[in-house]
């Protein structure tokens, strides 16, 4: 009973782990060094502005003559005269305001621009010196200050940096915000505890507008909730997750930052209403319209806005996903096969055309059928499980019951429709439908393992290791693991099963699954159950073999 248990465990789980979810954010400690990182993080990104918190922010202070800069107490004078007087002084600014320069006692200078500086504090110097010496006063060095980050950031702390830094040094420095829970519209700074500024990141991003603050020591920022989102696909340049405030926004305050293609002529908005998707098609002429048509076009939390060009009946939409530099969706001729896609594509040093993947709706629909099939025929076997004793019946109830919570997760699983192309395709002879979605992987020097291991983890690729040596670098199988059928997953989809201690080839960005034992008295249900597990680990491509 205690490995029955332990089965169900792990296969809910794996499930759970199957379950399309929402993508991670981006990596904190990502740099950008060049144009081609950052067209790969505007690529991750799938809420507007999260690229921007990158590490390039924290990495820099704020250096140079800032004219505006108001004099705090702790920052450091510069004071130089020459002539008949030469001295060479660098003064603190008291707690009082003030500077207490030699012969020339206090001078308050707190609260004072930058560019003022030199001018009130020589007029103070004149009096004392009044002929053949010249002065010269300069900030040397702002306060440094301590600043709160609070509320929906990465890493909320007390950070460290200067008086003059800015609101996205900070939040740099805490890893940026939280995508999924934070808010770009509402950012706020506190000071003793009221509001000092409400920032709003959209005016930067979109105009290049923000809000000075000069940081004192013991501020806080605080990253506020995300209120409502909308998302935006399809025929756009800007293809991500839009925050907004209010309860429902016009499509005409909101079309400058998707940016639809200029040829974009349908919309679609799909909306949940009480729990059921409606979607609302409007023909839209971006060329030529009237700003007041929309104005008539409403948009709601959660909604999702495909922007598409209504073809001719010749032609196609896909998308091309992945590691490369051309357009992510695009209208193609029907009967373009998947080798005249490829040379349209501008490819860079990063693409690894080995393992070019094919996503179609019509294999994903198939698979979801027989996904579905297993789950009823494995249903109807728990239904007429044979109960000979009281005991049995026991442990029959108990394990339906688990077997029941385990089969509702399963009945979630939305497989990714691949169709494999095997090693070395004739691309010429695979035609593309409309829909279909296609994928260009970076090259990858990793293997992950995961499933019935100690330590699932990814590993870098070694021509001379073995299966074997992978699954004792990731803390060997658990007990539960089935030795037998260790499922070995290729970059272009394609599947192979192996024994342990089979001499098999691992290839780069090869994932290797260990999946459980199925340990039940019941031989049908055994068979059931294994048939759906494998179905789901395989449901990313077509398997034609059976392999039990």
């Amino acid at each position: 009973m205690q490995k029955k248990k332990q089965f169900i465990l792990w296969a809910c789980l794996f499930l759970s782990f199957t379950i399309p979810s929402m993508a991670k954010d981006i990596n904190d400690n990502i740099v950008i060094e060049d144009k081609k990182n950052l067209d790969n993080l505007l690529d991750n990104s799938k809420v507007f502005g999260e690229w921007i918190f990158n590490g390039n922010f924290a990495k820099n202070n704020i250096e140079g003559f800032n004219s505006e800069y108001k004099i705090s107490i702790g920052d450091t004078i510069s004071i130089k005269t020459w002539g008949l007087v030469q001295n060479n002084f660098k003064i603190v600014v008291d707690r009082k305001g003030n500077i207490f320069v030699p012969e020339v006692g206090p001078v308050n200078v707190v609260g004072l621009k930058n560019s003022d500086l030199n001018e009130v504090v020589s007029n103070h110097l004149k009096k004392i010196y009044k002929s053949n010496v010249n002065f010269y006063v300069s900030l040397d060095t702002e306060q440094p200050v301590k600043v709160y980050v609070s509320g929906f950031s990465r890493r909320p702390g007390l950070y460290s940096g200067l008086s003059s830094d800015s609101l996205f040094y900070y939040i740099d420095k805490a890893g940026g915000i939280d995508s999924q829970r934070g808010s770009y519209l509402n950012i706020r700074i506190l000071r003793d505890n009221e509001i000092k500024e409400d920032i709003d990141l959209y005016e930067f991003i979109m105009q290049g507008k923000i809000k000075t603050v000069q940081f004192k020591d013991g501020d806080v920022i605080q990253v506020l909730p995300r209120k409502n989102k909308f998302k935006a696909t399809g025929a756009v340049k800007n293809a991500f997750e839009f925050e907004f405030s209010e309860k429902y926004i016009s499509l005409s305050s909101i079309i400058y930052m998707i940016s639809p293609e200029s040829t974009a002529n349908k919309l679609n908005i799909q909306r949940k209403i009480d729990n059921e998707i409606k979607t609302y098609v409007h023909g839209i002429n971006l060329k030529n319209f009237n700003i007041n048509d929309l104005n008539n076009i409403m948009i709601y939390n959660n909604d999702e806005l495909k922007f598409s060009v209504d073809k001719k009946d010749n032609t196609i939409d896909i998308s091309v996903k992945g590691e490369h530099d051309s357009y992510k969706e695009i209208t193609i001729n029907n009967g373009t096969t998947l080798s005249d896609l490829i040379k349209t594509l501008k490819v860079n040093d990063r693409t690894d055309m080995n393992g070019i993947q094919l996503f179609r709706k019509s294999i994903q629909d198939k698979q979801k059928e027989s996904i579905n099939e297993s789950i009823r025929i494995l249903e109807t076997s728990v239904l007429l499980a044979d109960s000979p004793t009281k005991n049995t019946a026991e442990l029959r109830k108990a394990e339906a019951e688990m077997l029941a919570k385990w089969i509702e997760s399963a009945k979630k699983i939305i497989p990714k429709g691949q169709v494999i192309l095997g090693e070395n395709p004739d691309l010429s002879k695979i035609y593309l439908e409309d829909g279909d979605q296609i994928q260009i992987p970076s090259k990858n020097w990793l293997v992950s393992i995961s499933g019935q291991v100690l330590q699932p983890t990814s590993l870098v690729w070694n021509e001379h290791l073995t299966l074997q040596d992978y699954i004792l670098q990731s803390g060997g199988l658990l007990d539960n693991a089935n030795q037998d059928k260790i499922i070995i997953k290729r970059l272009n989809g394609m599947i192979q099963f192996a024994k342990l201690n089979d001499k098999l080839k691992i290839k780069t960005g090869d994932e290797i699954l260990v999946i459980p034992k199925v340990e039940v008295k019941s031989f049908q249900l055994a068979k059931d159950i294994s048939e759906l597990i494998y179905q789901i680990v395989v449901s990313a491509g077509i398997v034609v073999k059976n392999f039990l």
